[in-house]
C-alpha cells in the first residue's frame, strides 16, 4: 500500500493506492507517452497516476486529428454505415434498461452529455424528444446537424443558462474520460428534473478486467483516466439522490476481427447474462418519482 502526498482519488477521496500496471500508448493514438494505473484502496478506481498534463493531452488530440483525414479509419466511424450501428446499439441499450425511446410527454428534453456527432441525438429526435447535446469537441459537433439539435461547444460549467433541467440525461462512454468523473455526475444530476432519469455508459472494473491484467483494452492512456468498479459506480449515483432502476454489462473483449464470430457472440452471450462485462449501462431515477408529469398534466 502507498501514500503519496499528491494523490487523493477523484472517486472517493482515498490517498492510499497500490501500482496496477505501467502502459505506453502504441495501439490507439501512438503518441509514445507512458502512464502508470493504480488502484484506489478505497473504492478499487483504476486511475491514471499522476494524471495526465495539458501537455500531454494536447499532443493526443494533434495525434487524433492527425488520423481524421478523408478515408482514414477513424474518419470512416462516421460514414452513415456507422452510424447506423451506433443507432443498432443504442437502441439495444435502451431495450436492455426498460427506457422507452419514445418520450413520455411531449415536449420531454434530453442532454447528450459527450454527444460527439450527434448519433444518439437524432435517434432521440426522431422519436419526438426536444435534444440538446454538448461536447468538448468542435471537430466532431461540428459533423452534428445543429439545425436539428442545440449543441454546445465546451465543458460542462458553460453551459448556457437557459439549459435545463431535463427529464432525460445520457452519457456514453464518456465518464472514463473526465479528470474528474464525480464532480461532472454531480452536476449531471443537478440539471435533473426531480423523477428525472440518467443513464450511464462506461467500463468497469471486474472479473474480465482481473483476467485481462494490463492486457485489458479498456487501459488506454491519455484516453481512459478513470475506471471504476460496479459497486462504485452505484455508489456514486445512491450518493447522488438517484435509484437504482437496472443496469446490464456487456463486452467480453473478444476483438472483432481477431475472434471468430461464433465464439465472439458465445463469450458475448455469456458475459452478459451474468453480468460479467467489462462494460456497465445503468438507468438511475432523480429521487423518488417516476416520469415527472408535464406542466399542466394531471394525476
Amino acid at each position: 500500500m502507498t501514500v503519496q502526498e499528491d494523490y487523493c482519488c477523484r472517486i472517493c477521496c482515498s490517498t492510499q493506492y497500490t501500482h496496477y500496471c505501467h502502459i505506453k500508448d502504441e495501439t490507439t493514438r501512438n503518441t509514445g507517452l507512458e502512464f502508470d494505473y493504480v488502484r484506489c484502496a478505497g473504492c478499487s478506481t483504476l486511475s491514471l497516476f499522476p494524471l495526465p498534463t495539458l501537455e500531454q493531452l494536447t499532443k493526443a488530440n494533434e495525434t487524433l486529428l492527425g488520423i481524421t483525414r478523408p478515408g482514414s479509419s477513424f474518419d470512416k466511424r462516421y460514414l452513415p454505415e456507422f452510424r447506423d450501428i451506433l443507432r443498432n446499439d443504442y437502441l439495444l441499450t435502451f431495450a436492455d434498461l426498460g427506457v422507452e425511446i419514445t418520450p413520455p410527454f411531449p415536449g420531454a428534453n434530453c442532454l447528450d452529455f459527450g454527444c460527439a456527432v450527434g448519433s444518439l441525438l437524432d435517434l432521440m429526435a426522431e422519436a419526438g424528444w426536444e435534444t440538446y447535446g454538448i461536447d468538448v469537441s468542435r471537430q466532431l459537433t461540428d459533423l452534428a446537424d445543429k439545425q436539428r439539435h442545440r449543441i454546445h461547444v465546451g465543458k460542462i460549467d458553460t453551459l448556457p443558462a437557459d439549459w435545463g433541467p431535463f427529464d432525460l440525461v445520457v452519457t456514453i462512454e464518456v465518464l472514463e474520460h473526465l479528470p474528474d468523473p464525480r464532480e461532472v455526475l454531480t452536476k449531471l444530476v443537478e440539471l435533473l428534473k426531480p423523477g428525472g432519469i440518467i443513464i450511464t455508459e462506461t467500463p468497469q472494473v471486474g472479473l474480465l478486467s482481473e483476467l485481462y491484467g494490463d492486457k485489458w483494452r479498456v487501459l488506454v492512456g491519455p484516453d481512459h483516466i478513470h475506471l471504476m468498479t460496479q459497486a462504485t459506480q452505484f455508489r456514486l449515483l445512491s450518493e447522488l439522490n438517484c435509484r437504482i432502476e437496472r443496469w446490464i454489462s456487456f463486452g467480453s473483449g473478444c476483438t472483432t476481427g481477431l475472434t471468430p464470430p461464433h465464439i465472439k457472440k458465445a463469450f458475448d452471450d455469456l458475459v452478459k447474462r451474468l453480468g460479467l462485462g467489462d462494460f456497465l449501462a445503468i438507468k438511475a431515477v432523480k429521487g423518488d418519482r417516476e416520469w415527472p408529469l408535464a406542466e399542466g398534466q394531471s394525476q
